[in-house]
């Protein structure tokens, strides 16, 4: 039986669209016979030592020093036929979460001596620009040539993130987020509420602008909720606007804390539209053909996968312009829903884990 590592899993963390992605994965490897293996978002952003020089990379004593305070991930690495990096987003600039993705990688392949892909994410080194703009910017693409250049296979979710690969010299191949796989999969609940609009916070969303939709939204006369929910963790975004939205508009609004990824999904599912600046969001509601009013996230991500359409969607700021209800049902109702594209998505998904599996049954054979 082979194993494997994935390493960043975000199954329990920010919301039930980090969950289903990562459990993708993680199903998707159990289904083709492999024994898993994970290593949660909480310990892949925080371990320690911190790197913090580029030349730590390459100093043997570094990386003795991370083995002696890091022994089970050393000896968990060792173990495993591959080492999966899960990306999601956290690939982008130099901030601490991605230098120390980075380091994991490489440490992987370089000291431990382990086969390791990235998968399932999203390259964004330079921010929103898609060429280096400062100091800053030519170190993160110095770290993160040297890096991607020697792992054993890169799949990206975005075609924005395939052409900043590639601009570095790195190959990459075409693939899209897990999510899809995980929501086919799922059996949906039609006895939940239905509401014409669900909202959400977005890490690059003010609450006061949130504010701004649902005042929108009660205007034009619309049962709309703010949908969140996450098993353990939940996105600290989500937790402040929900405190400051429930303070603001007490009854007038709905507030849905799903427990659990089926009721989340489901709510989504039956929604009218979908407002939302959210990576996963997007992503479920465009696999689910349900309408979208989308905004702007911290990367180009979200722009990224916007050829993959399902339906037309609106911008965001669009919905505000919204005279009546009447014109928001004529909004939605221009989104109609294209099944090819559905499965189309649903193929690139499957890339993430259909890479690994040829290395890990016929490529690593012939090495």
């Amino acid at each position: 039986m082979k194993s494997v590592l994935i390493i960043n899993d975000t199954s329990g963390t920010y919301h039930h669209g980090c969950h289903g992605t990562s459990q993708a994965l993680v199903r998707g490897f159990q289904a083709r016979g492999c024994m898993v293996r994970t290593m949660p978002v909480n310990y892949s952003h925080h371990a320690q030592p911190v790197v913090t020089e580029e030349a730590q990379f390459e100093e043997k004593a570094f990386a003795e020093q991370f083995h002696d305070t890091n022994i089970l991930t050393s000896v968990l690495m060792e173990e495993a036929d591959l080492v999966v990096v899960n990306m999601e987003g956290t690939l982008h600039r130099l901030r601490g979460s991605a230098r120390m993705l980075l380091w994991l990688a490489w440490y992987a392949k370089r000291w431990m001596a382990t086969p390791v892909m990235l998968v399932n994410g999203s390259l964004f080194p330079y921010g929103k620009a898609q060429q280096p703009q400062s100091a800053d910017d030519q170190l993160a693409q110095r770290l993160y040539q040297k890096v991607l250049r020697v792992m054993d296979g890169v799949v990206v979710r975005d075609p924005i993130s395939k052409q900043v690969a590639e601009q570095m010299g790195v190959p990459v191949q075409q693939g899209y987020d897990s999510l899809p796989l995980f929501l086919h999969t799922l059996e949906l609940d039609d006895q939940v509420p239905a509401y014409d609009l669900c909202l959400s916070s977005g890490v690059a969303t003010p609450v006061a602008e949130t504010i701004d939709y649902v005042e929108h939204a009660l205007t034009l006369g619309l049962r709309c909720a703010f949908v969140m929910g996450a098993h353990r963790q939940p996105a600290l975004e989500d937790v402040a606007a929900l405190k400051a939205l429930q303070a603001h508009f007490g009854h007038r609004c709905d507030f849905v804390n799903c427990a659990d990824e089926q009721r989340f999904f489901s709510i989504l599912n039956k929604s009218r539209a979908i407002l939302t600046d959210r990576f996963h969001y997007v992503v479920a509601a465009n696999f689910l053909g349900v309408p979208l009013f989308v905004g702007e996230s911290n990367t180009p991500k979200i722009q990224g996968i916007s050829g993959w359409r399902v339906g037309l969607w609106l911008k965001k700021s669009h919905f505000l312009t919204l005279p009546n209800r009447d014109a928001f049902l004529q909004a939605i109702r221009q989104q109609t829903a294209d099944a090819s594209v559905r499965e189309e998505i649903l193929q690139l998904s499957r890339v993430n884990q259909d890479l690994a599996h040829h290395f890990l049954f016929h490529q690593a054979h012939e090495r």
